[in-house]
């Protein structure tokens, strides 16, 4: 009978009390890798003409680094600048506005003198009407003055924004790398004038597997490694950290896969759009998970 109470006990102390729920190991998360990715600039932008006309300046070469809103090169704009500067002085110009209010004082001065003399019934009430209804008037041409003011200067920031669409610049940090046109060749609208590029940073586009979709979430960390065919080199070994930017909610029904998207960072330009990667999307979500369901496992139930 000791002996059965023995292997009782032992069995109860190893399986654990009634009631309670032994703590399960949580596996290791596995990182995901997405093969034959294509690596793209996250910012390329290809500058047009903003009308026909003839390429005033080139100021840059294939190659130049530039800054955000720096000048590339400019159209001829000389009929544009001189209007700029006709409507401008039209707007800085408060003659007409110094006149109509001259006139306006001019108007109350009398108004004044023919009221003193209404009081004294020297005028009549027909005179004094017109005094009055000549005020009104000097005070709408003041109010009319300050909108045609107003007006002028609004037409002379309209003429500058078509000076200043004459104008290519830059719309981010980059470099040239392709000037189509020369100084005094004639383009037209729409017509491709230059390619900036940024280097630092560029987009892998890979198909994500369906069975791995719930594992991944924008802002999960990736690291891209390249894949270059048929020759081994140094800087495949290299791996370069981003994060997953984007992921489709339509999967191809053919391939069971949907586009995943993430931007990696390349301080040191050595990456080149057009090549293949691959992409580790390193654990995220799923260890958060897995943390949350061994808190939840290891709580103790109470005995009834």
């Amino acid at each position: 009978m000791f002996l059965i109470c023995t292997i009782f006990l032992s069995t109860l102390l190893t399986s654990g009390l009634p009631g309670t729920s032994k703590p399960q190991p949580v596996p290791p998360a596995e990182s995901i890798v997405l093969r034959h990715c294509l690596l793209e600039y996250e910012r390329s932008s290809i500058l047009a003409s903003p009308a026909r006309g003839l390429l005033q300046e080139c100021l840059v070469r294939a190659g130049d680094q530039v800054q955000a809103d720096q000048p590339l090169g400019r159209l001829q704009d000389q009929e544009a600048r001189a209007d700029f500067e006709i409507r401008q002085a039209h707007a800085q110009s408060d003659i007409e506005l110094r006149l109509a209010q001259a006139k306006h004082a001019q108007v109350l001065s009398k108004l004044k003198s023919a009221d003193m003399l209404s009081r004294r019934s020297m005028i009549s009430s027909l005179e004094m009407s017109t005094q009055r209804l000549e005020a009104s008037a000097a005070e709408l041409a003041v109010e009319e003055a300050k909108f045609r003011r107003r007006l002028a200067q609004l037409e002379a920031r309209k003429a500058l924004a078509v000076v200043m669409s004459r104008q290519i610049v830059a719309p981010h940090a980059g470099t040239i790398v392709a000037v189509h046109k020369r100084r005094g060749e004639s383009v037209a609208f729409d017509e491709p004038l230059f390619h900036v590029i940024d280097p630092h940073l560029l987009r892998v586009t890979g198909a994500l597997d369906v069975k791995d979709i719930w594992r991944v979430r924008p802002g999960q960390p990736v690291l891209a490694r390249l894949e270059i065919g048929g020759v081994a080199m140094e800087v495949e070994s290299q791996a370069f950290p981003g994060r997953v930017v984007f992921i489709d909610r339509i999967v191809d029904p053919k391939s069971q896969t949907c586009k995943l998207v993430a931007e990696v960072d390349d301080p040191q330009s050595q990456l080149r759009a057009g090549l293949r990667t691959s992409l580790e999307i390193l654990p995220g979500g799923t260890v958060d998970r897995a943390k949350r369901s061994q808190s939840a496992t290891t709580e103790p139930t109470p005995a009834h």
